[in-house]
């Protein structure tokens, strides 16, 4: 489950970097560019944050692949006592003679194994706040929902009502809207998503101030407003860990005000716009005190937003053709941007994380001089730098392989008869000379590659496996140093099976 934290954490860090491009070009296109634009154009980032799309390489996937290969490699390091898997040469089991010795146990320190239990179970305290949040803010909802629905009236006034039909007619609104009064609210708001309502602190507005006031919340209601801010609250509670999101949602709530009040005013003269603005103005001294950003959209947030807003209002002026093939050019450049900058991809898991395909026991990734001949060591074969990769078209493994007399399994498989299994990549010697060998169900051996150190170059691998079901492949040598990079084609019906407890001599 730790790879759900992965992809969380890699959309987060590109969600990031997005905020960061936009809050830095702010100032740039603050009054150069519609303020629509820059109210939809944080879409374009929600998606990233939300959705895990990227592409098959990317630099965020590639940064995130590398981080767990560490973490990985660090996690197999052997500890002193580590017991190294048995191994079968001639049919006999051959001990490792530094095993430990019976009634000795390999157990890890207690500060290690504590820390590995928090790590492993970190998606869970990420997914408790996730959910602590989400239910905190539904919660909210309701119950500002049922304080407002408490005190409201329905406003019976036919000509208000009659007002309220013929704007809503205007701006294309289809669906009827309700509408009541709340003396405890601070201002005009929106409520609902499927069955919308209108709330004033009251009815008592002349008639220019109650048409923009109206006419406000229609726009929001027609342009999903609500829908909006929910989707930035749900981004928020997937990342609430990160600060920038919160920063994210203050733009969105800042730009859905402002890109209201251009779509009102786009119509009106100088003289409507002062009109506008005079009704907000006049929103700021009406009704209660009472008022939730999270649960509605307002006619009134704040004096610093409002003064931002009149700002707005009073320089506002259409946009040129000039203006609109910038800002389609800046939405094609980001959405090219939050594409390609990608994320963590699950279906490209190492073999620590793949259950399907790993060790029974850490491999003993000790290290050993790059210049020894292992005299020291012809108790065992080494693996060193191992590491596996499952991908859409190949099962991947590279490393570097310390071969001794007693040959390691590096890989077993098991596929259709129908199917064939192509094994390809490349081997480079350090030291020594070394065969790739496969091992049918039958016994018989067949050498895919060979290479002596003295070559210096390394040896091309192109080898294809047709008829059998069952196989295993591994290294041969007396003494060697080599390093391999190998890619064992990922057919339907194909599995295969990473395990250092499994000895030559294919035990199925």
């Amino acid at each position: 489950m730790n790879e759900i934290l992965k992809i969380v954490l890699s959309l987060s860090f590109s969600g990031s970097l997005l905020i960061l491009v936009l809050l830095l070009c702010k100032p740039l296109f603050r009054n150069r560019i519609s303020k629509r634009w820059q109210y939809y154009i944080w879409l374009v980032i929600i998606a990233r944050l939300l959705l895990p799309f990227a592409p098959e390489t990317s630099p965020v996937g590639t940064l995130f692949h590398q981080v767990d290969r560490i973490i990985v490699q660090a996690d197999t390091a052997p500890t002193p006592r580590q017991n190294i898997a048995p191994i079968l040469r001639d049919n006999t089991v051959i001990k490792n003679e530094t095993a430990p010795k019976s009634g000795e146990t390999d157990v890890a320190p207690i500060p290690q194994r504590f820390f590995s239990v928090v790590i492993q179970n970190l998606w869970l305290a990420w997914l408790v706040m996730a959910l602590i949040l989400i239910i905190r803010k539904i919660t909210i909802y309701q119950d500002f929902v049922k304080y407002i629905r408490a005190g409201h009236a329905e406003v019976s006034d036919t000509a208000i009502l009659d007002r309220l039909a013929l704007i809503g007619e205007k701006a294309g609104i289809k669906r009827p809207v309700e509408l009541y009064t709340n003396s405890l609210i601070s201002s005009p708001l929106l409520l609902g998503f499927f069955r919308p309502c209108i709330v004033l602190p009251s009815t008592d507005l002349t008639l220019i101030d109650l048409d923009y006031t109206l006419l406000h919340e229609l726009t929001h209601y027609k342009r999903c407003d609500m829908f909006y801010k929910w989707l930035v609250q749900f981004a928020i509670c997937l990342h609430w860990f990160n600060p920038l999101v919160y920063v994210m949602g203050r733009e969105v709530g800042r730009t859905c005000e402002l890109a209201c009040d251009e779509t009102v005013i786009k119509a009106l003269d100088p003289q409507g716009r002062r009109a506008y603005g005079d009704t907000l103005l006049n929103a700021i001294e009406a009704g209660g005190s009472y008022k939730d950003a999270l649960a509605s959209v307002t006619l009134n947030e704040n004096r610093e937003l409002l003064k931002e807003r009149l700002g707005a209002i009073m320089k506002y002026k259409k946009k040129s053709k000039a203006t609109i093939v910038i800002t389609s050019l800046l939405t094609i450049l980001l959405t090219i941007g939050a594409i390609s900058m990608g994320a963590y991809a699950a279906s490209e898991i190492s073999f620590a994380d793949n259950e399907f395909n790993h060790f029974d026991n850490p491999i003993n990734t000790e290290s050993i001089p790059p210049d020894s001949i292992l005299q020291d060591f012809q108790s065992e074969s080494y693996y060193r730098d191992f590491y596996a990769l499952m991908t859409d078209e190949n099962y991947e493994i590279s490393g570097t392989i310390y071969q001794n007399i007693n040959p390691r399994s590096l890989v077993r498989f098991e596929k259709l008869s129908d199917t064939k299994l192509t094994v390809s990549g490349n081997m480079s010697l350090v030291e020594g000379e070394i065969k790739l060998v496969y091992k049918d169900e039958a016994g018989t051996l067949v050498t895919i590659a060979e290479g002596k150190a003295e070559t210096e170059e390394p040896v091309s691998i192109f080898y294809e496996i047709e008829t059998s079901e069952k196989g295993e492949i591994y290294f041969e040598a007396t003494s060697a140093i080599c390093k391999f990079d190998l890619k064992f084609s990922n057919a339907d019906g194909t599995s295969y099976f990473l395990t250092e407890v499994n000895p030559i001599g294919l035990t199925y």
